[in-house]
Parts: structure tokens; C-alpha cells; sequence
């Protein structure tokens, strides 16, 4: 079975966005900064009032503090995904608008591109991961083979889908209610 299939920046922007969504270290980080930063100007505000006496000070640094809370959240998924879709513009430019194929063989899956190719071993699969818009074949070297649902047939899709989980015995994990927050 052969699948040609050409990948955009969205598709790619994906992939890394559902990584950066599992990330403990990306939850942390946001997690610290959104709590932090308006610890920061409470404390400020009360320091600020108990040297000057001045409640103006304190009722600006508090509804500073209560502004940062309600929209860090919005801001902090703005940012990783401007910042990561720039990465992605970098890092793929050589891939983007290329196709490319997947030959789906007995023993092996070979991938094409414009560039390169390379012998995927089914016991080189890790998972596969079922999201709204892709599915995602997880390989223990790190990286994944990105199956776009918009630019696949869903009967070629579903085809290649079932062979790998025949050959390799892994249950896919649907999260098809997956979105970037």
C-alpha cells in the first residue's frame, strides 16, 4: 500500500502543539507564571500601601494582579503557539508543500521525501494517537510519522491505520476531543 500525502506548517504546527500539550515542564512553567507574577503584585501593593498609606497604589498593583490571572491563560496559548509556529516555519522549510510518500510493506513502512527515505520496522512503533484533525504514529526514536486527516483518503487512512495496529498490536489512543489550551 502506497500513500502519498503532502504536509503544510499547520500540520506540522500540530504535531508540536499536542507535544508541547504533554509536556509536565510547559504545564509548569505556565502554571508558575500564572501565579507568580500576580503574587508579585500583591505583595507589592500591600508594601506600596503600608510605606506610602496610599490605597490608590494598592487598588491599581491588586486589579493589576487580578487582570494578569483572567488573561495570562488566553495570552500564554497565543504565545507557545506564535512561538512554536516559528519554529516550525524554521525548522520545516524544507519539507513544507513537499510530498511525500509512506509504502506500507510486509515488514517495514518506508518513507519518502523530496530529500531522503527511510526503513521503518513496525517494532519501531511506539503508539498511535488519534487526534481531531491527524493521527499521529509515535516511534521510539522520538519522532512520529504525521497522517493528516484532510489530505488523506478516510478509506486509505483507515487502511493504514489497521495495518499498523495489526502488525504491531497497539491499541490507538483516541483523542479526538484534543485541542490546544
Amino acid at each position: 500500500m502506497n500513500v502519498k500525502v503532502t504536509l503544510d506548517a499547520d500540520d506540522y504546527l500540530t504535531y508540536h502543539l499536542f507535544l508541547a500539550s504533554k509536556s509536565d515542564s510547559l504545564k509548569k512553567r505556565r502554571f508558575i507564571h500564572w501565579f507568580s507574577i500576580p503574587l508579585v503584585y500583591i505583595v507589592s501593593g500591600f508594601v506600596f500601601t503600608y510605606l506610602k498609606g496610599s490605597e490608590m497604589v494598592r487598588t491599581i498593583f491588586f486589579g493589576t494582579a487580578l487582570i494578569w490571572f483572567v488573561l495570562y491563560p488566553f495570552y500564554s496559548k497565543w504565545a507557545v503557539r506564535r512561538y512554536l509556529f516559528r519554529q516550525v516555519a524554521a525548522r520545516y522549510a524544507n519539507l513544507i508543500g513537499k510530498e511525500g510518500s509512506l509504502t506500507l510493506g510486509e515488514k517495514k513502512i518506508t518513507v519518502k521525501s523530496h530529500e531522503a527515505s527511510m526503513d521503518i520496522t513496525y517494532a519501531d512503533i511506539k503508539d498511535v494517537i488519534e487526534l481531531p484533525d491527524h493521527v499521529l504514529v509515535e516511534l521510539h526514536a522520538g519522532s512520529s510519522l504525521i497522517l493528516p486527516r484532510k489530505k488523506i483518503s478516510p478509506d486509505e487512512l483507515a487502511q493504514v491505520v489497521a495495518k499498523i495496529i495489526s502488525k504491531t498490536e497497539i491499541k490507538p489512543k483516541v483523542q479526538i476531543l484534543w485541542g490546544w489550551k
